[in-house]
């Protein structure tokens, strides 16, 4: 879709945080007209982007976005497909299905809280097709009908002229039943018109309000399903990737259980595998320790030996004189 000149302005974040007014440039033959639906309201926004400026047309994006929808950067979650897939880096691609969503209405709501972000941020904005304007007409379908009490003035000139006519046979003294009732007749035919007429919009309000909202629900509905299709995506991805490592995990537990099973058999099959001539040829590496030192540890243990010896016969001696005296 060729996108007309539009003179909107966007809302974006500065440092603070504050919503500051950005103006958008104006719509050049290059300008495509993205439909993005919110998956919580079901409303509709267009939002214009040049995919010919690439990734620079992102933030563009995103501050349109914000300033129609009020869902702030940080908690947009666009999916575009089918097969529908997230697009947090980079633009939807053209002639896609676009659903937007509010990344805080997936955190818990408080205890005693009924409020929806999506819901709040539905009339945040500025003009989407189907927001202002849709909700101005709802709420008007939906507000107590008020009957008119009198008859409407009719534009008909034809029907004013008979009217001036019979009001003026009221100022002489004789007047025939017939035209002076003819009045009282006229208005109440146009007050019963005017009612009906009254009806008659009402319907058509409703109706119109009743298909408006049917399309919204309708919209909520592709925004779940698109949601639904994501997540069974990734969860397909991660059951393969899941069934993958269980199975090896299986394997490797087979293969070592066997290797329990069997351990005495491989011991003696090791047993009866000769060594390479190589191997055999290496000589068996002997004690690090020199003689000379065992020598030195053997006189020490003798020593201690005799110490123990002679303190002990010591020991009997003192006993025996205690004994005689």
């Amino acid at each position: 879709m060729q996108a007309t000149r539009s003179r909107q302005k966007a809302m974006s974040l500065d440092g603070a945080g504050a919503m500051q007014p950005v103006p958008l440039r104006r719509a050049t033959s290059t300008d495509e007209a993205v439909v993005v639906d919110v998956a919580e309201t079901g409303c509709r926004y267009m939002v214009m982007v040049s995919r010919a400026r690439g990734a620079a047309e992102l933030q563009a994006f995103k501050d349109s976005v914000f300033s129609q929808t009020g869902i702030p950067h940080r908690d947009q979650i666009v999916l575009a497909g089918p097969p529908f897939k997230s697009y947090p880096r980079g633009l939807p691609p053209s002639g896609t299905s676009v659903f937007l969503y509010d990344r805080r209405s997936l955190a818990p709501a408080p205890a005693g809280s009924m409020s929806q972000p999506g819901a709040m941020s539905a009339g945040a904005g500025g003009t989407g097709l189907e927001v202002v304007q849709d909700a101005e007409l709802f709420q008007a379908a939906t507000q107590p009908l008020v009957l008119p009490t009198t008859p409407a003035v009719t534009e008909d000139e034809a029907l004013q002229t008979a009217i001036a006519r019979l009001q003026a046979t009221y100022t002489s003294s004789r007047v025939p039943p017939l035209q002076a009732t003819l009045l009282d007749y006229e208005r109440q035919f146009m007050l019963l018109l005017n009612i009906f007429q009254s009806y008659e919009r009402r319907a058509v309000e409703r109706s119109k309000a009743c298909e408006d909202w049917g399309a919204c629900r309708e919209r909520q509905a592709k925004a779940h399903q698109a949601a639904v299709s994501n997540l069974e995506d990734h969860l397909n991805s991660v059951k393969t990737d899941y069934e993958g490592t269980l199975q090896k995990l299986r394997q490797q537990h087979e293969k070592g259980a066997r290797l329990l099973d069997n351990f005495e058999e491989v011991l003696d099959q090791l047993d009866a595998i000769p060594l390479h001539p190589n191997l055999a040829a290496i000589p068996v590496q002997q004690s690090q320790s020199s003689p000379g030192a065992s020598a030195a540890m053997t006189a020490q243990g003798q020593g201690m030996g005799q110490g123990q010896g002679q303190g002990q016969g010591q020991g009997q001696g003192q006993g025996a004189r205690q004994a005689q005296l």
